[in-house]
Formats: structure tokens, sequence, C-alpha cells
């Protein structure tokens, strides 16, 4: 067996292996493990310093329960009271809130972070990769940069 042959099936073998972990993440963002249902103690919002062309500030907004504290956005916390009940859902593998869902009036909110590492990422290396196979090494380059950010989330997912 030739080099580039061998070189070829590693490349193959290395996105079925990023591929399975991508469907690995999409699986854990749609899927729910347990819902807990809990009481928000308060909500807060915090100051939060960057540094761009626009403004160099932005108020991030917390609820915090008995057992945890949770970023959400400032639509959900302005329909959000003191004492309201709120339904946890975590997710499958990595066991991270994928929902939050106010009681009261069933509005739910979706992290913009968790959806970006749960669902965006992952189904834009699925599309690297087939694009990759598809066209070939032309793409060799993007479709590392895809893996590289895919073992980055899967990291965070982990250890988060």
């Amino acid at each position: 067996m030739n080099k580039k042959r061998a070189f070829k099936i590693f490349q193959d073998a290395m996105m079925v292996v990023f591929s399975i972990i991508s469907l690995l993440i999409l699986i854990d963002f749609r899927y729910t493990k347990e819902t807990s249902i809990e009481n928000i103690s308060k909500t807060t919002h915090q100051l939060e310093n960057k540094y761009s062309a626009a403004r160099n500030y932005y108020y991030a907004y917390f609820i915090q329960t008995e057992n945890r504290v949770i970023a959400i956005s400032e639509e959900f916390q302005a329909k959000v009271g003191q004492n309201t009940q709120v339904a946890i859902e975590k997710s499958l593998l990595f066991n991270e809130i994928n929902k939050v869902t106010l009681l009261d009036t069933m509005e739910d909110e979706v992290y913009s972070f968790r959806r970006a590492t749960g669902l965006f990422l992952p189904c834009f290396v699925l599309l690297v990769l087939g694009l990759g196979f598809k066209i070939g090494p032309r793409l060799n380059t993007l479709v590392f940069v895809s893996e590289m950010l895919l073992i980055a989330d899967f990291i965070y997912l982990l250890f988060n």
C-alpha cells in the first residue's frame, strides 16, 4: 500500500470520527436527561466590559435558583418575577442546561452560547466534512480548522 492511499484512509477515518462526535453533540443538544422544577430566588444583571467600535460594555442577565445560576437574555429576564417557578432541562450526555421554561407563561429560552456549541457548530462541522469528503483535498484547510473547533467544543462540553 502506498503512502497516498494510507493517508487517504486515515483522512476518511478521521472524518468518520469527527462526524460521530458532531452527532453526539447534536444528540446531547436535542434530548433531555432530566427536568427539574426550581423557584427563582432572584434575578440579577451585571455590567460586562468589552472593547469594540460600538460601545465598551453590555449587560449580562442571570436568574438564581436554589441550586444554580443561569445566564438568560434581557427579554427573558423582563418576564421573570421573584419566586417564579422554572423548569430546567439538562442535556443527555454532557449535563448542560438545554432549556429554561417559565411554568406560569410557558415561555422558554435556550441560552445563545449553548445553541452555538450544541447546534450550530456541530451542524457546520458536518457540512464541512461532507463537502470535504465530496470535493476532496481543496478543502483540507477548512476541514482541519472545523475539526479543531469541534475538539475545542467537545473539551468545553466535557469539562464545563
